[in-house]
């Protein structure tokens, strides 16, 4: 088919908006194919912050908004006085960034927060730093919230015993085999390292989880919360994982389209 009987891109309300809000031409984004509009404006609006975003980083999802709330309320509860919170998988920084924000707005900042952003990615270490420094670091009483930001490869950079109470990952969780039949405009332009589960899409969880024990990471009624492919069911961890089902308390969360998205692990 020639290139003049394609079809041409249609673009939505929302995708205008954005060229407008940044003062971009449609024209020259439609010279980029499928690219999302948030790679080409190098903003995305998350939760209330508008974070900047680039090439080496997932766009955040609406649906991950929700377990910001979830680690929102699971942090209202805990009465601890001091209380370390690891995002593993940080990206942009997200959803931790997004939580201290919330927890800043709702005057929820009377214990110490100790938080560690963990990537693999140094790129996306340097950029969830900015959107910290930009977004959130004038406005916050350091004495009562700390930032850290590491590049390890999950946990390995964790000493041994270093005890966290709240645990947040959005980890690369879609099945190998489903990774090249996404959409071109998330296969064509997000970093598949950031996608990319392995074979059943929970390899990556699973290796956390064990470092996580292992190196005696997760302290006394620590509450952990990951988000999963919404094969990541029951049946799933009975038939791959039977051992977490001994070893945690697992509630099993699903999203505002009613699909599996979340996992809540307490240790039992």
């Amino acid at each position: 088919m020639s290139n003049n009987l394609k079809s041409k891109r249609h673009l939505s309300v929302y995708e205008k908006q954005q060229l407008l809000k940044y003062n971009l031409s449609e024209e020259e984004f439609l010279k980029k194919g499928e690219m999302p509009v948030e790679y080409f404006t190098s903003w995305v609006d998350f939760a209330g912050l508008t974070l900047r975003i680039n090439k080496n980083v997932l766009i955040p999802r609406v649906e991950t908004e929700e377990l910001v709330n979830h680690a929102l309320e699971s942090l209202k509860n805990n009465q601890q006085k001091n209380i370390k919170v690891l995002d593993l998988g940080t990206g942009s920084g997200t959803v931790a960034l997004a939580l201290i924000n919330q927890l800043h707005l709702l005057n929820y900042l009377d214990k110490k927060l100790d938080f560690y952003l963990i990537d693999l990615s140094a790129e996306a270490i340097s950029l969830a730093k900015n959107n910290y420094q930009k977004l959130l670091l004038k406005s916050l009483n350091n004495d009562r919230v700390k930032v850290n930001f590491l590049k390890s490869n999950l946990l390995e950079k964790i000493e041994n015993n270093f005890q966290f109470n709240l645990i947040l990952a959005n980890l690369p969780y879609i099945p190998s085999s489903r990774v090249k039949k996404l959409s071109s405009s998330v296969k064509d332009f997000e970093p598949i390292i950031a996608l990319d589960g392995g074979k059943t899409g929970f390899e990556l969880i699973a290796k956390a989880l064990a470092q996580l024990l292992d190196k005696n990471l997760l302290a006394k009624e620590a509450i952990l919360l990951f988000e999963t492919d919404h094969s990541h069911d029951y049946q799933f961890l009975k038939n791959y994982y039977p051992s977490l089902l001994k070893l945690f308390e697992i509630n099993f969360i699903k999203d505002q389209f009613a699909r599996q998205r979340f996992l809540e692990l307490k240790i039992l």
